[in-house]
């Protein structure tokens, strides 16, 4: 059952990037996934934002990868 739904959150990851962002939708990922492995949420934040953070960073501050703006942002402006 864990193995099902893991394999689901990775099928709904790019769509979450367009939807809320990629350091958004990674760190709710990341926290679903480690809660999935049984780690506290605690935990699981703490694992999602540092991941979430240093990606974000790697690949906008040091490879200078443009990420798309999320949708949301757009539907929060009308």
């Amino acid at each position: 059952r864990r193995a099902g739904l893991g394999a689901l959150l990775l099928l709904l990851y790019p769509a979450a990037i367009t939807i809320i962002g990629f350091a958004a939708a990674t760190l709710v990922f990341v926290v679903a996934g480690s809660r999935l492995c049984g780690l506290s949420w605690r935990r699981g934040l703490l694992i999602g934002s540092l991941l979430a953070a240093t990606l974000h960073a790697v690949f906008v501050g040091l490879f200078h990868v443009g990420l798309p703006a999320p949708w949301i942002l757009d539907w929060l402006a009308r």
